[in-house]
């Protein structure tokens, strides 16, 4: 009876430690949680909300207008929907989590009057706007995207520090981290993005 209340012990542990050298191993090569910080892509995210990105591994091919992206950042990045973390030497690093609006090669304006974004001079369908989208008086948009960069917008465009603000401008595709997938936390908003 001792022996199999040991077997069985030993069973459960090595069952966990599996499924814990899974987990690892998915939220390293494949997956990560990224914590939303801030205001800046309310309705969509709210702040607080714990969300799974994939990993784009260097596939920035499949980057689309419209993905919601994580973004590796550094410490002079405005401090909208920012999720800090400690890596192994103390440093910081921060992940933005912004819209891509424009890849590279594409126009893009921006309708003041009416609040509109233009991309490739077609207006932007973007149900998912919270405020009025203006151009940012912080720095020259330019108006075609160069090869290497995406520009990206916050949903809620009122607070939103994003590729309008000179703090942060273009996105270099080397600093994509993944798309966002899934809300994991809380419980009651948890959904996939798309």
């Amino acid at each position: 009876m001792k022996a199999n209340l040991t077997n069985s012990l030993f069973d459960v542990v090595r069952v966990l430690v599996c499924t814990l050298v899974v987990i690892a191993l998915l939220l390293t090569f494949f997956f990560r949680v990224v914590v939303v910080d801030g205001g800046s892509m309310y309705r969509t995210l709210r702040d607080g909300e714990l969300v799974i990105v994939t990993n784009y591994n260097n596939d920035y091919q499949n980057i689309k207008n419209g993905d919601i992206i994580a973004i590796a950042a550094n410490s002079t990045h405005g401090t909208g929907n920012v999720s800090v973390e400690t890596d192994y030497e103390g440093e910081y690093s921060k992940s933005l989590i912004k819209r891509v609006i424009a890849t590279a090669g594409q126009t893009i304006e921006f309708d003041t009057d009416n609040g509109k974004v233009y991309v490739d001079g077609k207006a932007v369908d973007e149900p998912y706007v919270y405020g009025i989208t203006s151009r940012g008086a912080q720095w020259d948009v330019p108006e075609v995207i160069p090869q290497g960069y995406v520009f990206v917008l916050g949903d809620n465009r009122g607070i939103s520090k994003d590729s309008r603000s000179a703090g942060i401008g273009l996105i270099d595709v080397n600093k994509i981290i993944g798309k966002a997938q899934f809300v994991l936390y809380p419980l009651r908003y948890a959904d996939f993005l798309y």
